[in-house]
């Protein structure tokens, strides 16, 4: 259980690709790009939360794309499931412009604000925020200017005039772990600073975790290792050599992390290459556990096979479900593996057919 537990919380950390550093940095304009559609993009594979968020909210503001069969897909396979269910949900009411129909506790969050600033983001239609006062209820006038607030950020952003930020407003988008938005003033800062490439603007956000995050993500994106010493950096209790090697894909900075194994085993298994773990780690209980990591997330009939042999068969068993693969079951699971295969299928059938 400690060892499942413990790669949950990796997996939350390490999605990411290697080299994308180019394609984020374009990709933070996003106002200039929303409402386009891209099946080839993979939201869970990008490393800024933000950029994250956005991506699956602009994906399910795309009509041919499901967010129940999303959400499930990328629950099994990366881990990210409540922050791209949420995202393609959000687009959706974005699109059909029905934020205000929204539950307020879905995924335990502020969801009818949310989604009425990235609608006011994204689409810009005044008119839609003068509806949402009409909202029966809640606070409709919370919504409406929410609303007129992401059609400011939208000027603001397209402005590239960092000190118009300070108009937008410093209350809190979202007290959730896995949608790291702050506030409007704090969003509008984070944006601005990649756009217009200036890490000043990640120390005038004010909330501490945000902008040693954008620090961080700023090196990255500079190949600039003596962010690790920032002062600021130090007191948030961010690992930063865990980030770095995540965002450059670069194992040896793991060696500097004060949780290095998990740090391994996160480039692992976003490299897709379990030879990671014996070429960084030492010891063989840490390979072991690193091997275990990446099977728990990857598992495959090649990868299981650097189990321990008491390991093996619930590996297989787990990459039989997986890929939907019968085959791979092994005959002391074979019975539960074949039907839970039988499970899922009827329940992908299901959402296939699910009316829009």
């Amino acid at each position: 259980m400690k060892n499942i537990l413990f790669s949950i919380f990796l997996i939350s950390i390490f999605v990411i690709v290697v080299g994308c550093n180019k394609e984020e940095a374009e990709s933070s304009q996003i106002t200039e790009n929303s409402g386009t559609e891209n099946s080839e993009i993979k939201c869970e594979t990008i490393f800024k939360a933000q950029d994250r968020f956005e991506c699956f909210i602009q994906m399910g503001m795309q009509e041919t794309v499901d967010c129940d069969s999303y959400l499930v897909l990328l629950a099994i396979q990366e881990g990210d499931g409540v922050q791209g269910g949420e995202g393609c949900m959000l687009g959706k009411a974005i699109a059909n412009n029905s934020c205000e129909t929204l539950d307020d506790d879905l995924y335990n969050n502020n969801n009818p604000v949310l989604c009425a600033f990235f609608h006011g983001l994204f689409v810009s239609d005044r008119a839609y925020c003068e509806k949402l006062s009409d909202r029966p209820l809640g606070d409709s006038s919370v919504l409406k200017t929410t609303c007129e607030e992401g059609i400011r950020m939208r000027e603001v952003i397209t402005s590239k005039n960092s000190l118009l930020c300070e108009q937008l407003s410093s209350e809190q988008l979202s007290s959730e772990q896995h949608v790291k938005l702050g506030s409007m003033r704090d969003w509008c800062y984070y944006r601005l600073a990649f756009i217009l490439q200036d890490s000043n603007l990640c120390e005038k956000i004010q909330e501490q975790f945000s902008s040693a995050y954008c620090m961080i993500e700023m090196s990255i994106d500079q190949h600039d290792l003596s962010v690790c010493s920032n002062p600021k950096i130090i007191k948030s209790n961010i690992d930063c050599y865990e980030f770095l090697a995540a965002g450059l894909g670069d194992a040896s900075l793991c060696k500097k992390s004060t949780i290095k194994n998990r740090c391994v085993s996160g480039l692992a298994i976003n490299k897709e290459d379990i030879h990671i773990c014996s070429e960084f780690l030492e010891t063989e209980y840490e390979q072991q556990n690193c091997y275990l990591d990446f099977t728990l997330v990857k598992p495959s009939k090649e990868s299981c096979a650097f189990l321990r042999e008491e390991q093996k068969n619930s590996c297989l068993k787990r990459a039989a479900i997986q890929t939907n693969d019968p085959f791979l079951c092994p005959p002391e699971h074979r019975e539960d593996c074949e039907t839970q295969i039988k499970v899922n299928a009827v329940i992908e059938e299901q959402l296939r057919a699910k009316p829009d």
